[in-house]
């Protein structure tokens, strides 16, 4: 990094003050220059106005040795306000996500009339629906983005071999407590209370 600062000395002279060193990503990404000011002849320091400071950062050195930063004004200037922003990473599933398990806040009645899909966190691309039913005292339900493994465990191991789950009818009444886990494999496939049977996830699963 070079950066270039100018002040008025007290006799009303202009002078520049030059420091070069080595910096971070962060430290030079904070360090935005004024391209409109900082474009103009850095030797002469009468042609800024006090108090003006300008900063370059580079990264790609001469090949002979010679440093990037070796001139005033670097060659290959890294200009950051030109820099795109990069995009979030989200996975490629999207699903209804409603509720929290871990405080155990279920999904209201909005979201579970009207809520629609959206895109899940990384590395979550499957979509399941917990369900939790209690005889004569109604359900508690959560939608959520989960990983392959989750899937595996909570669907496939505790809730596929349950005939109160595969036979599980959300429209009717249940006569004894049941907790259900339905894991699918397709964008917005846990809208339904029950997934299709055609989406729920299987051990030869091979994605898509």
């Amino acid at each position: 990094m070079n950066s270039v600062t100018f002040e008025r000395s007290q006799d009303g002279t202009q002078a520049n003050s030059i420091s070069k060193k080595c910096a971070s990503f962060q430290a030079c990404q904070s360090s935005i220059i004024n391209i409109g000011i900082c474009s103009g002849d850095l030797t002469d320091p009468t042609a800024f106005p006090s108090g003006t400071s300008c900063s370059f950062c580079c990264n790609e050195s001469s090949p002979t040795g010679i440093p990037c930063n070796a001139n005033l004004r670097p060659n290959k200037a890294i200009n950051f306000l030109t820099m795109a922003t990069p995009a979030p990473v989200v996975s490629s599933r999207r699903c209804l996500q409603c509720g929290d398990p871990t405080s155990g806040k279920p999904c209201g009645p909005g979201d579970l009339l009207l809520g629609t899909s959206q895109p899940c966190p990384p590395g979550l691309n499957f979509c399941m629906n917990d369900i939790y039913e209690k005889a004569g005292d109604g359900k508690t339900i959560y939608k959520r983005c989960v990983a392959e493994n989750e899937c595996k465990n909570k669907w496939f191991k505790e809730s596929s071999d349950s005939p109160e789950c595969t036979d599980y009818n959300p429209r009717g009444a249940v006569t004894s407590d049941l907790t259900c886990h339905f894991c699918c494999t397709s964008d917005g496939c846990n809208i339904p209370t029950k997934p299709k049977e055609s989406s729920l996830w299987t051990p030869f699963y091979t994605g898509g």
